[in-house]
């Protein structure tokens, strides 16, 4: 190591991910649960679990290296088509959950990305859908609205925002596969398109519950005080 350099922090990595039942148990992998198997019950398609690694490695124009969480899970989502472009599926639901960096705060959000990779064309109807059957299953009889809201790697995009105590609060958002980030990951437009719906798993939980989610510190003080 020259002296320009610095070691990687562990700091990044040490946040308990509420998603992983390795970590210990939560709701939020009951949440995971209920959204894939609802989207499998519409489609009737093959599921796979990825949990993307929850930070990056990047080094800076003097050689240091610097652990950051992902602003959000759908900075993942090139790696994830060009995993998927080495042997396209015919039909195939992605199921990535995982942390994401919250700004403010020192520990993580959780973000669901869930991403329907196919053969078949897919359309605006076709996201619609997706939205509705989702809304359905982890919020039964709570009202919800799309509004546009431009999203990375994708087209006609759309914030979820769902109705509560007479508020509208985001849940998500939702979108089309770009034919630019199809082509990008090495998948051919005409033969392949995808949907996608990232949902933040704090907000849901709020949404479902009424109640914020502890933070570790919170918890931890709620046991020992």
């Amino acid at each position: 190591m020259t002296g320009d350099e610095q070691p990687i922090s562990p700091a990044p990595l040490a946040a308990r991910d509420l998603c992983n039942p390795r970590h210990g148990e939560h709701a939020f992998q009951g949440y995971v649960t209920e959204a894939h198997e609802a989207l499998a019950g519409l489609w009737t398609c093959p599921r796979l679990i990825v949990r993307p690694a929850p930070f990056t490695v990047a080094a800076d124009d003097r050689g240091r290296h610097r652990v950051s969480r992902h602003a959000t899970l759908l900075e993942t989502v090139p790696a994830l088509l060009a995993d998927l472009a080495i042997d396209p599926p015919d039909d195939l639901l992605l199921v990535c959950p995982g942390p994401v960096a919250a700004a403010g705060f020192p520990d993580p959000r959780h973000e669901l990305l869930l991403m329907r990779l196919t053969a078949a064309p897919l359309g605006t109807p076709d996201l619609g859908r997706m939205v509705q059957h989702l809304a359905r299953y982890l919020l039964p009889g709570v009202r919800y609205r799309l509004l546009p809201e431009a999203a990375p790697f994708t087209r006609e995009s759309m914030a979820v925002e769902c109705r509560r105590d007479d508020r509208w609060r985001r849940l998500g958002l939702c979108g089309r596969l770009s034919t630019e980030s199809l082509a990008a990951a090495g998948l051919t437009p005409g033969r392949h398109a995808a949907l996608l719906a990232n949902v933040t798993l704090e907000h849901l939980h709020e949404l479902r519950s009424g109640s914020e989610v502890l933070a570790e510190e919170d918890v931890k003080a709620a046991v020992h005080g």
